[in-house]
């Protein structure tokens, strides 16, 4: 793009030359920005029930060159919003041999930005909640869903009994008939999806204990949870937080959980039920 202005001022600018399926886009990237850093182009096109051609048709008058450059504009104008410059964006080679580099120095910078900013109270917490409770329920949406598989896989290795369904719709079910002896874990990127906060209530008027996983602190959902395992300010973080490195931080927290418990729950007999399996699976 060839000014400064903010992405979303941009969007109103043509809001008007947009056909009645364009706006259907531009509706819910004004109403929900920074959900859309964190959903890919087929999960916007199905909340805004239009197709995938649609939306590109709609980055293309913006003159963007895809979704992705898009969802990097708007994630630099609410994390970083006084360094806003998408004349950067418009100029990256994404063929470049440096991208590689490039994103690895960011994730790394974000690995040590999480350590400084590490609640260990809140995080024994988390340990004593799950360690009392007889059931482990894990909630996320979109790409967000990619934790929730990632620590199913971590909990149930330790015998753990631990339930997550991808379908958003099935997880609304799951969450209505949790008690008092279940425990939720709920991932959130940004802290501020309303579908996420609706299903955060639907959780607690069960009685289940709440523990949310997000990137950002000082959010609602933050104070909408139990305990919240949060990591970073939005307005002072200075990367953008998008794709891989927006999982980064909570990824490690979800193994230090799998260590913590695995302390605590692993014993010979899972051990030998697991070497049991891999042989029977192995040539």
């Amino acid at each position: 793009m060839k000014t400064n202005n903010s992405i979303l001022f941009s969007i109103h600018n043509i809001y008007k030359d947009l056909t009645s399926s364009e706006r259907k886009v531009a509706d819910y990237i004004l109403k929900n920005p920074l959900d859309v850093t964190d959903i890919t182009i087929e999960i916007l096109s199905e909340y805004c029930k239009t197709s995938i051609s649609t939306v590109s048709r709609f980055t293309k008058k913006l003159n963007l060159e895809n979704f992705y450059q898009l969802k990097l504009l708007i994630a630099k104008e609410f994390i970083n919003p006084s360094k806003i410059n998408s004349s950067n964006i418009e100029n990256l080679d994404f063929n470049n041999l440096q991208t590689y580099s490039d994103i690895a120095t960011i994730n790394a910078n974000i690995l040590f930005k999480s350590i400084e900013e590490f609640d260990e109270e809140r995080f024994e917490k988390v340990i004593s909640s799950l360690s009392q409770k007889k059931n482990i329920y894990l909630f996320a949406m979109g790409t967000s869903g990619t934790l929730a598989v990632e620590a199913w896989n971590k909990f149930t290795r330790l015998g753990v009994k631990c339930f997550f369904t991808l379908d958003f719709h099935s997880q609304l079910l799951q969450a209505s008939i949790l008690d008092e002896n279940d425990v939720a874990i709920i991932f959130s990127h940004s802290g501020i999806n309303k579908d996420i906060l609706n299903l955060v209530d639907t959780i607690k008027k069960t009685g289940a204990h709440t523990i949310g996983i997000t990137n950002f602190s000082k959010t609602p959902f933050e104070t909408s949870v139990d305990i919240c395992l949060s990591f970073f300010n939005s307005y002072n973080i200075q990367n953008e937080l998008t794709g891989l490195v927006s999982r980064v931080p909570l990824l490690l927290v979800i193994e230090a959980i799998y260590k913590t418990l695995g302390t605590k729950f692993y014993n010979e007999k899972l051990k030998d039920s697991y070497k049991e399996i891999f042989n029977k699976r192995s040539i």
